[in-house]
């Protein structure tokens, strides 16, 4: 995760609908100028190569779009916990070039399914929660509960997370970016309140960067609503000099950035999101932290579809300083650094305290909360030894 300036208890306020322009009402305005000067001289000089780089990518969208579309929830790779390391190998390239993967068992089933019960009674003895939408929660502002903080420090989650890093990445690799996740804790499917996802990562990742660069000639609606002439490349032309814009599509200072169909019409989102698959109490599900993705608009399913979202954070130098403020935030029992502030779980009953963490989680599950010092394993590179050492001094170790 990267590093926040602010102190936790210096946030306003909020809940995670602040987070997304479009949950939290605020209206899209035109970015300032600077954005303009800026893209200007991002491509200054280097004009034909965007240019040449725009239609590479338009041939290669058409292609994976199709695949996507045909494929469905089956493109997303699925690796078993129990031939963990087997089947990341195998699956290396195409995890990678997906942004995406399923990972079945990683904690027993009843044991994942008690975290959902253990949560709604935490919930329920601790009525002041919040959540969002207020009048009919659905996501629950709750960071700090016994079964939340086990479920993370795991020993099979973590020995997971650990091999997905190993595997999949080596420090000298370029835009390093790691994945999000959620633990499923109980069954949920496509249709019933899961995730969907645009499995391109790469692709996708340089569409958004490409797109502010790039206009249609003619509206959809100018060639009749054929939408296949309005997405081939001789509709589109590069925004040069006078004609460049402020606009990076779906942007707007201090909210993630929101994709849709008609800011990123190549993307084909209405057939290239798809659902993760059906997943059981237990199962962990990754994405990579530019993946595109989205929760189901409507659920038809006859339960609730609960998830704990937990991610796949590497130690680095900026990793060690977000456990140092989420450490403080968890002692006080307010929200982690990047949530909204407020007073969260510091008066909720039950909430886990450090004696806690020390007495349920194993060594590695502690050191993970920023509790105790990190340890060096067998095998460490001397610049992996050297970060370790670097994060404890950031710890106070």
């Amino acid at each position: 995760m990267s590093a926040m300036n602010s102190s936790a208890g210096s946030k306003a306020e909020g809940d995670i609908s602040d987070t997304f322009a479009s949950l939290s009402g605020r209206k899209a305005q035109p970015l300032p100028d600077r954005f303009r000067e800026l893209k200007l001289r991002l491509v200054n000089g280097h004009e034909d190569a965007v240019i040449a780089s725009w239609k590479r990518l338009l041939t290669t969208l058409r292609t994976e779009n199709d695949l996507i579309a045909r494929t469905g929830p089956a493109i997303i790779p699925e690796v078993r916990f129990s031939h963990l390391q087997d089947d990341l190998d195998t699956l290396k390239p195409e995890i990678k070039k997906r942004g995406v993967a399923v990972i079945r068992g990683v904690i027993p089933e009843d044991e994942a399914r008690a975290y959902k019960f253990e949560i709604e009674e935490y919930a329920r003895q601790n009525p002041q929660t919040k959540g969002f939408p207020p009048s009919n929660p659905q996501v629950l502002e709750l960071y700090w509960s016994p079964a939340q903080i086990r479920a993370r420090a795991h020993p099979s989650l973590l020995q997971t997370q650990a091999a997905l890093l190993q595997t999949l990445w080596h420090v000298s690799d370029p835009m390093f970016r790691m994945f999000q996740g959620w633990l499923a804790i109980s069954r949920s499917g496509p249709g019933r309140g899961t995730l969907l996802v645009n499995p391109l990562v790469r692709e996708s990742g340089v569409y958004s960067l490409l797109r502010p660069f790039f206009g249609a000639k003619r509206t959809l609606e100018e060639v009749g609503g054929d939408r296949t002439r309005y997405l081939e490349e001789g509709n589109w032309e590069f925004l040069a000099g006078d004609r460049m814009t402020s606009e990076l599509q779906g942007a707007m200072p201090g909210c993630a950035q929101e994709f849709t169909e008609g800011l990123h019409p190549h993307l084909a989102l209405d057939r290239t999101m798809v659902h993760v698959p059906e997943v059981r109490p237990g199962d962990y599900v990754v994405w990579h932290c530019d993946t595109i993705h989205a929760v189901d608009k409507k659920h038809d399913g006859t339960s609730d579809s609960s998830v704990l979202y937990i991610p796949v954070c590497p130690t680095t130098k900026d990793s060690a300083e977000y456990v140092a403020r989420q450490r403080t935030a968890f002692l006080q029992g307010t929200p982690a650094p990047d949530f909204p502030g407020g007073e969260g779980e510091s008066r909720h009953i039950g909430r886990a305290t450090e004696e806690y963490v020390k007495k349920y989680c194993d060594p590695v599950g502690v050191q993970s909360m920023g509790l105790d010092k990190l340890a060096t394993a067998e095998g460490d590179t001397p610049g992996g030894k050297a970060v370790v050492e670097q994060a404890n001094k950031v710890l106070g170790f």
